[in-house]
């Protein structure tokens, strides 16, 4: 499966990025905050987020907007995001 990114126009500094095994990076927004997902990656990483109860609205034209609910974990959703990003990674 060919993994899409995560981006969001802001600040660079906002954003942490999660290296793949393809060598691709994967830019994730900070709790709160709206992020467009590539349509390649999004079964699998939407279904994910919302078990997690991450997702707050999903739109769906070309891309696919999700606001990640407000969290005062912040690290809490990067520990999802990273053990979410391993699961896909190994074709769970």
């Amino acid at each position: 499966m060919k993994l899409g990114h995560l981006f969001y126009a802001a600040p660079l500094k906002l954003f942490k990025e999660i290296a793949n095994s393809n060598g691709e990076v994967i830019y994730a927004a900070l709790a709160g905050r709206t992020v467009n997902v590539s349509y390649a990656y999004t079964s699998k990483i939407v279904r994910e987020f919302e078990k997690l109860g991450l997702i707050k609205s999903i739109r769906e034209w070309g891309k696919i907007r999700i606001k990640l609910k407000i969290t005062p974990y912040g690290e809490q959703v990067w520990e999802h995001l990273n053990f979410i990003m391993g699961r896909l990674e190994n074709g769970d």
